[in-house]
């Protein structure tokens, strides 16, 4: 079920994560102010769960950070894009990284503005189906079950189901959507799901472990 590089490109121009403050926030604190206040950054990452988690992945985003602003950088975890919006209304986080579909609730709950956007390359959405399944198109799929990552991701969720439509299949009534986190392509294996949509990203991690040969993608 292979799309073309283009279509994978049509509508994704705004993928971007973006670094957010509170300034616009009830607090009327600004990413300025607070630094001013004790040199100390307060940030989150919405798909990161557990201080561990966040200095493995950001430590050296952290350290460079740091030595190129002179602030110090104290990370905050939380559990997902609602209580990160909640930390920034309560003035518990100064900045939060996140994906461009949480910006866009975070933006509407809380009144946050972007600080910084990075533009990651590459990143598209697949969907991809055993080898044996019969499945040779993603018109093929009406009536089947897919597997997706999580509810609101952007290459997980969003993305696969934008190839859905393009392929003019209803997500909602056409067939059947299941999110399912990283159990994804396990499932698929199991034959509990018939096709997995999720971030091409994650498909070549799963290829690494995996023949490429029993999928088509």
């Amino acid at each position: 079920m292979r799309t073309t590089k283009r279509r994978r490109h049509r509508g994704w121009w705004f993928l971007l994560l973006a670094l957010l403050s509170a300034s616009a926030c009830s607090s009327g604190n600004s990413v300025e102010s607070s630094a001013d206040e004790g040199s100390v950054v307060r940030m989150a990452v919405t798909d990161l769960q557990g201080l561990e988690e966040l200095q493995r992945e950001f430590g050296a985003f952290v350290e460079a950070f740091e030595e190129s602003t002179g602030l110090q950088v104290e990370f905050y975890p939380v559990n997902d894009r609602v209580a990160a919006a909640a930390a920034l209304q309560s003035d518990q986080v100064d900045l939060v990284f996140t994906g461009p579909a949480e910006y866009v609730v975070l933006r509407e709950r809380v009144g946050v503005e972007p600080v910084v956007a990075i533009k990651r390359a590459d990143y598209h959405s697949c969907i991809y189906s055993r080898a044996d399944s019969g499945i040779t198109s993603v018109g093929d799929l009406k009536g089947k079950t897919v597997g997706m990552s999580d509810i609101g991701s952007t290459s997980g969720h969003l993305g696969p189901s934008q190839l859905l439509v393009d392929a003019g299949l209803n997500p909602r009534s056409d067939l059947k959507v299941l999110t399912v986190g990283d159990a994804v392509h396990e499932a698929l294996k199991r034959g509990d799901i018939d096709a997995v949509g999720i971030g091409c990203h994650d498909y070549e991690e799963f290829m690494e472990t995996d023949n490429p040969s029993n999928y088509k993608c």
